[in-house]
This record gives C-alpha cells, structure tokens and sequence, in this order.
C-alpha cells in the first residue's frame, strides 16, 4: 500500500504540473505581481494610517471570519478512484495505513496554507488591535489546531457515517471568533474540544466507507478541474446536477420550454455558479468604484459577461431526443431563451445600480444606469443572441 500512495501522490503532482503550466503562463504571472504588490503597498499604506486609531476594535469580528473562511480551504486527499472499490477491496484492512498517510500528507499542506494566510494578517492584528506576541501566538495556534481537527474529523468519516458536519462546522467558527477575543481561553477550548473528539468517538477503522471516501476525492478533484478550465480545456470537468429544492418557488410551470431552461439554471452548478461568481465579483468592483462613468462601465462589462456565460444553456438540452416530442417550434424554444436570459440578467441590472446608488451617486445617475443596463440586457437577450445563433448555425 506504501508504494501505490506514492504511485498515486506523484501521479497527482505530474497532473497538477501538467495544468499548472497553463495557469502560471507569462502574463498572468505578470499580472500577479502587480496586483500583489498593489495590494501590499496599500495594506501597507493602511496599516500606516489607521496606527494609531482606537475605534477599529469590531474588526475582530471581521478577522474571525476571515480565520473561519481559512478554516473551508483544503480538504483530504486520498487519491482515490472509482476502481479502487473492487480491486483494492481486499486490501480493505490495510488502508488505514493508507488513509494515514493521506492524512499526514494533506495536514502539513493545509498547516502550511493557514500558516501563511495567518501570518498576512499578522501586521493587522498586531498594528491594528494591538496583540501582543503571546495572543498571536495563542490566536495562530488555535487557528492551526482547529484545522488539524477538522480534517481529522474527515480522516474518521472515511470509516464511519458521521453525520455531525454542520455542527463540527459551527463549533469551529464559534471558538475562532472566541479566539479572536480571548486568545488564550479560545487554545484552551479548542485544546479540551480537540480531546473530547479524539478520545471521545470511537470508531471502527477495519471498515471502510468506500462510497464515500471515492465521492468526496473526485469531488475535490472536480473542484481543482474547474479552477483550472478557467484558463485552459480540461476535459476531465463533469457536471452534476443537484435538487435544490427551495428554489421551485420561482419555476413558473408554462410555457414549457421557460420551465425547462429555468430548472436546468437552478438545479446546475456550472451556470448557478458562475451566475452568482460574475455577481458577486462585479458588486464588490463596484462597492469600491467611486467613479461614475467608470462604475458604469464596469457594470456593462460583467452584465455582458454574464449574458455571455449563459448563452450555451440554449443548446444544452438539443442532444435529448425526449425534448424534440414538444410540439413546439425552434423558434418558440429560443424566444424563450431569450425570455429566460432577460429574467436573470435583470435581477442584476437592479443590484448593480442599487450599488452605485449606495456608494455616493444621486438618484437621477441611478435612473440613467438602471435603464442603459436594462436596454443593454434587451439587446444581449434578442438581437445579439439571435445573430450568435445565426452565425454558429452557419459554421
């Protein structure tokens, strides 16, 4: 087992090299640095201005999030395959040997990874909220620790069905927000709350939850696929499409065709995603634009890039040999495409206007920018769309 783990481990760093090459091009390394050192030249900047203040004391409650939000990056990695559930099936009592060395392998990356993303935040907490060196000792340990239980907390799910993920979950942001009060007291409780969990579940480990421990490696793998199809063609990104029923409320059961691209939006996280990724990211932009024209511009752009991500879902549905039982014509089936594509580019149009309101501008430049959004999604969603069409169609 000793030499498959190596086997699989120099495989997975041979494959992420091999995409690697494609993130890490010329320009955007390039484009890194620049915008690294923008960012440490005005963190630097701020923390010369605000030296000296005494009203920032809330933002601990911001630094813990952000020590939470730290706590969700990396998860185990078992190296895993779909085959190992029959080939290496009796080998099952020796996988724990197995599993452990994932989990000592995947724990010093991940310790290295919130060792640096603390350590950023050290010139803040120490210039800012004035810790001294044994708080940002306590503070830094305790973020440490509770990562080390979170994956320890994995490495036992892989034998056992433990269930208890939203509270494990909840217990960690609420002794890293403690922590960020009380350094000290906060170690201390994650010290006592990391010995109860490991002295207190006792779990079975010569029985192996294959199904899981496979579901939750391609899933990370998946997770590492799609961030790198942002820069290059990998063919290896699957979708998966997930209830979410909560969101039925907003399905309107006719005309047909509405129904069907709306639920295939909803219920897909390729364009879900992505919908609410190009939202978030322009709302932030926008929140720190004080410009006008230039927050306008920036709203044209990503409402455009919005519309423009969402094109494809028109065809996603064409390779179903059920869909084409619909009396209903091609031309029916895009008009209510274009339909669809209205309904959620407008939702954004009112935020991204919302925004500028809200950072400065008077109601009468909101007015002139809710409208050239709304007309802007009206020719992405009919003219635009059907000369796209018209010119796949062609090629």
């Amino acid at each position: 087992m000793d030499e498959l783990w190596q086997k699989r481990r120099q495989a997975y760093h041979k494959r992420l090299l091999k995409y690697l090459r494609y993130v890490l091009n010329d320009h955007f390394v390039l484009a890194l640095l620049f915008i690294c050192g923008a960012v440490a030249y005005n963190y630097n900047n701020f923390l010369k201005t605000y030296a000296l203040s005494q009203g920032l004391g809330w933002t601990k409650i911001i630094v813990a999030l952000i020590l939470g939000l730290a706590l969700s990056f990396g998860r185990l990695a078992t190296f895993l395959e779909p085959a190992d559930l029959v080939f290496l099936a009796p080998k099952e009592s020796d996988l724990k040997h197995y599993l452990k060395k994932s989990f000592v392998y995947t724990s010093l990356a991940c310790l290295c990874e919130q060792a640096v993303i603390y350590l950023l935040l050290c010139p803040y907490l120490k210039i800012i909220l004035n810790f001294s060196l044994g708080q940002l000792i306590c503070l830094g340990l305790n973020q440490l620790l509770l990562k080390e239980l979170g994956l320890y907390w994995d490495y036992l799910r892989g034998f056992a069905p433990l269930k208890q993920v939203g509270f494990m979950k909840l217990a960690s942001l609420i002794l890293v927000v403690l922590a960020s009060y009380f350094p000290l007291g906060g170690l201390i409780l994650s010290g006592g709350f990391w010995l109860g969990c490991l002295y207190g579940l006792k779990v079975n480990q010569q029985v192996v939850a294959w199904k899981f421990l496979i579901e939750k490696e391609a899933a990370r793998m998946q997770g590492l696929y799609r961030f790198f199809n942002l820069f290059t063609d990998v063919n290896l990104v699957t979708t998966s499409a997930k209830r979410r029923k909560y969101l039925d409320w907003l399905l309107p059961t006719r005309p047909a065709y509405t129904f069907l691209y709306l639920r295939g939006f909803m219920r897909t996280s390729e364009y879900l995603g992505i919908y609410l990724r190009l939202t978030v990211l322009g709302s932030l932009l926008l929140i720190f634009i004080k410009n006008y024209y230039l927050a306008c511009g920036v709203a044209g752009l990503f409402l455009y890039l919005i519309g423009l991500q969402l094109f494809s879902l028109s065809d996603r549905y064409q390779e179903i040999v059920f869909v084409y039982l619909y009396p209903l014509s091609d031309k029916q089936r895009l008009r209510e495409f274009s339909g669809v594509l209205l309904r959620l580019l407008v939702p954004v149009c009112i935020i991204f206007s919302t925004l500028v309101l809200v950072t400065g501008q008077n109601v009468y430049l909101f007015s002139c920018l809710l409208l050239g959004l709304v007309l802007e999604s009206y020719l992405i969603t009919k003219p635009y769309f059907v000369w796209r069409q018209g010119r796949v169609r062609k090629n």
